[in-house]
Parts: structure tokens; C-alpha cells; sequence
């Protein structure tokens, strides 16, 4: 079953653990998330990866060029959510 979802970058405070803000991913697809994290083929890719300063090169490419980390006060996660039709 192939499902709609929306893949995005979602980061969290590290004082509050509170989600502090989205980045939109510009690429959808799973295969990049199972090629950089070692996933199989037929893994869909609807689970949280984290993203910190050891592997941000994997993402530099898929999120708008303006795009900053700040990883002494974010923690960051490939993330995806579920759409509902007409969304």
C-alpha cells in the first residue's frame, strides 16, 4: 500500500523538548533516507532519523539553500506525517 506523507526536517529545543519549527524537504521520495541510513529497499521510511553535525551533509542538498543548524540548540529528525486527502 502506498500511503501520501510529507517528509520534512522537524527540530526540537533541547532546553524545553518542545518542537521549535520545520524545514520542508525538497525531495519526497524515500531512496535517499534508505540509502543514508542504511535501510532496505522496501522499507517504506516513515520512522524518525536523526540528523546532527556527524551527518548534516546528507541533507544539505534537499532543504532550501538559507537553510541553518544549530545543533547546540536543536536536536533535528528526517521526519514524516501522514496526509489526509485534501491536504
Amino acid at each position: 500500500m502506498n500511503h501520501q506523507v510529507r517528509r520534512l526536517i522537524r527540530y526540537f529545543d533541547k532546553t524545553t523538548e518542545l518542537v521549535a519549527g520545520e524545514i520542508q524537504l525538497l525531495d519526497q521520495s524515500p531512496a535517499w533516507i534508505q540509502r543514508e541510513f542504511t535501510l532496505s529497499e522496501d522499507n517504506p521510511a516513515y520512522d524518525c532519523y536523526p540528523v546532527d553535525a556527524s551527518n548534516v551533509h546528507i541533507v544539505r542538498n534537499i532543504v532550501p539553500p538559507s537553510t541553518s543548524f544549530d545543533f547546540d540548540a536543536y536536536d533535528y529528525f528526517v521526519d514524516c506525517d501522514a496526509l489526509t486527502p485534501g491536504s
